[in-house]
């Protein structure tokens, strides 16, 4: 929303020490989740703010995921995690390393920080203190890089007044998504229209029933399903997997229903080979 928006921008600003009216064509380095975690700030919801500054020109956004960090086992890790015993956070950042890494020794690895802190429900400033616990044990090398976005801003510092200028259209293009998504819903949800005439519409185009998806599978008359089993039984005795096989454009459930109406009707009968035998 608009609101998330001037909350993200007033704390990127305050986070990185740019004072009003200034900041214009600065480059400033961060960690994105120390970030979020400074402001108690949902991750999915500060990244989708800076994509929507960045999409509005008011920063440039760029995520320097191949400036990560580096590190190489001097130890297996077994021998790390018995080192490190009963130090449960410490414990928790190494097994996510060995889990999303390997655990090879003497073999470089590059380490996205941000991920290991989530994977090991700890924050991104703990990752890098206990990587530098490890060198100093020598357990392993590192060097550690703790930025991972680089931010540009393209004007300078007005807090509401820089989110205003864009909000009606942000505030059109929720709107937009919000349809779209209700659309989605509808689409997976409903069970009357057929779904491939649904996401034709969709589109601008118009189109017959396919008789094809779950919806048109769903709808197919019983007589017709009838018709359809009359017509294979009368040539030669088939199972029920025959039968399906033979009509994959029929819900089974479908075909169990109408078989037992024929079983009841007397019009088929079950060998003992568990053939159906259409009666006549």
């Amino acid at each position: 929303t608009v609101e998330n928006i001037k909350f993200v921008y007033r704390k990127l600003n305050n986070y990185l020490r740019i004072a009003m009216h200034e900041g214009e064509n600065t480059t400033h380095q961060l960690s994105f989740s120390d970030f979020a975690s400074t402001y108690s700030i949902n991750g999915m919801m500060c990244y989708n703010a800076l994509l929507t500054l960045d999409r509005f020109s008011v920063i440039s956004l760029s995520q320097s995921y191949h400036r990560r960090s580096n590190i190489r086992f001097r130890e297996s890790g077994k021998n790390i995690i018995d080192f490190l015993g009963n130090q449960k956070d410490m414990n928790a950042i190494v097994q996510a390393i060995l889990r999303t890494y390997g655990s090879s020794t003497y073999q470089d690895l590059e380490i996205n920080t941000s991920i290991i802190a989530l994977r090991s429900n700890t924050s991104e400033q703990k990752v890098i203190e206990t990587l530098q616990k490890l060198e100093e044990q020598e357990l392993i090398e590192a060097n550690i890089i703790d930025a991972d976005t680089q931010i540009n801003f393209l004007e300078p510092r007005d807090d509401d007044r820089t989110i205003n200028r864009f909000s009606k259209e942000l505030t059109k293009q929720n709107k937009i998504k919000k349809q779209k998504l209700e659309q989605m819903f509808y689409l997976v949800t409903q069970k009357q229209k057929c779904i491939n005439v649904l996401i034709l519409r969709y589109f601008g185009e118009k189109s017959q029933p396919c008789g094809k998806c779950s919806v048109c599978i769903g709808k197919v008359p019983q007589t017709l399903v009838l018709d359809k089993i009359k017509d294979l039984l009368i040539n030669k005795d088939l199972n029920s997997g025959d039968i399906a096989s033979l009509l994959p454009q029929i819900d089974k459930n479908n075909l169990i229903e109408t078989i037992s109406l024929l079983l009841e009707q007397g019009k088929v009968s079950l060998l003992d080979n568990h053939k159906y035998h259409w009666n006549g």
